[in-house]
């Protein structure tokens, strides 16, 4: 497992570069063909990673399209929020890597129903998903579902909603073709960045592992809680399923403003509180809660960009992001992932862990896809009584 969830964490570098040509040009299509001049709002649903990435991307609609936009877990959007909200004016982005969950297809199902354009964004144009919605945003990626924690996926589903918000500005009249095209050049040097980074980060991170999961230390981690905010709120829960799936360790993701009211007060030599903070909104408040993690005896580490002096002094652990400076913030998600997706990795190879555990567990497995794939889809008739 270990040897091909790096391969997938390596492989998200070359995707960047498909931004500038077959990505945006899907997007530049799907836009002209399927979505009405009266579009007035975005939702983004799906489950687990899926979901996380339209968290992360819904910024990315606001800045470049001057549209709202909102993320929903897949069950909250079909069965809450599209039998009130929706209209013929809504676009739906539909995640599914598979296109086989059944709550994701669910939603695209009930979309349509309320008028909503429906748009899948998958890996298999011939997926069930893809066949229910009005069109399709297919990234041709390999299925590594049942075998290893998804990461390609996961920057797949993110820089595909990245296109399609820069051909929507464009198409709106709110972006100009020269700022979109620097944005795609932007996205080709955070590529770079991602390959940067896991070269320089790989040994540091193994050092900490092997440092930090032994069991004759008094501050061995017992538990991680990830902290980010804006679009790296994402990050964290996205980095907590992944040290789920790789080694079943426990991790809490939260806010950073949000720890301090909650998860400080479990806070002990044990804990680890990372933050992903890159420069932006929510950095000096990471710097003052790394205090506090301090103050509760814990262990603070920090993902941030490798020049900042300040955040890797006050932090007692930096993991940096290497290969480019001044990320936008609203960006940085696409790149401050990667360090998490290691540290994953790292420790399921360090606990001698596997994957799901499905082959030991084949009954596990079985019941998670018939939970997943297999649940019984409601359509709006069902939902409203």
């Amino acid at each position: 497992m270990n040897n091909l969830m790096m391969e997938e964490i390596k492989a998200q570098a070359s995707l960047f570069d498909r931004c500038a040509t077959e990505l945006i040009a899907a997007a530049k299509l799907i836009v002209k063909n399927h979505i009405k001049p009266s579009v007035n709002r975005v939702y983004i649903t799906g489950c687990g990673d899926s979901y996380f990435a339209g968290m992360a991307c819904k910024e990315a609609f606001l800045r470049l399209a001057s549209l709202r936009c909102e993320a929903h877990q897949a069950m909250e959007f079909s069965r809450y929020v599209c039998p009130l909200e929706l209209d013929e004016n809504a676009v739906v982005f539909s995640i599914s890597s598979s296109g086989k969950v059944a709550r994701t297809q669910e939603a695209a199902i009930n979309a349509k129903a309320r008028g909503a354009v429906s748009i899948a964004v998958t890996a298999n144009a011939d997926t069930p998903l893809a066949k229910l919605a009005d069109a399709v945003f297919c990234v041709d990626i390999p299925n590594s579902i049942a075998l290893a924690p998804g990461t390609r996926s996961y920057a797949a589903s993110q820089l595909a909603l990245i296109c399609l918000a820069i051909a929507l500005g464009e198409e709106r009249g709110t972006l100009s073709p020269a700022a979109a095209s620097d944005l795609l050049n932007t996205l080709s040097l955070l590529g770079s960045a991602v390959e940067k980074t896991v070269d320089e980060l790989t040994p540091m991170i193994s050092a900490y592992v092997d440092f930090y999961l032994s069991p004759d230390k008094p501050n061995a981690v017992r538990a991680f809680h990830l902290l980010g905010s804006g679009p790296n709120l994402a990050t964290a829960h996205f980095g907590s399923m992944k040290l789920l799936e790789s080694c079943a360790f426990p991790s809490i993701p939260t806010g950073i403003e949000e720890w301090a009211h909650s998860q400080f007060f479990i806070t002990d030599a044990n804990t680890h509180v990372l933050f992903i903070a890159p420069h932006g909104a929510s950095r000096t408040r990471a710097l003052e809660v790394m205090r506090a993690v301090s103050v509760a005896d814990g262990k603070s580490l920090v993902i941030c960009e490798a020049d900042d002096e300040q955040l890797r002094a006050a932090a007692d652990i930096a993991f940096p992001i290497y290969g480019m400076k001044n990320i936008p913030e609203w960006l940085s998600h696409l790149v401050y992932a990667v360090p998490l997706e290691i540290l994953s990795m790292l420790m399921g190879q360090r606990l001698n862990r596997q994957s799901f555990d499905f082959v030991k567990r084949p009954w596990i497995k079985e019941e998670n896809f018939r939970q997943i794939y297999r649940s019984q889809i409601l359509t709006l008739e069902d939902i409203q009584p």
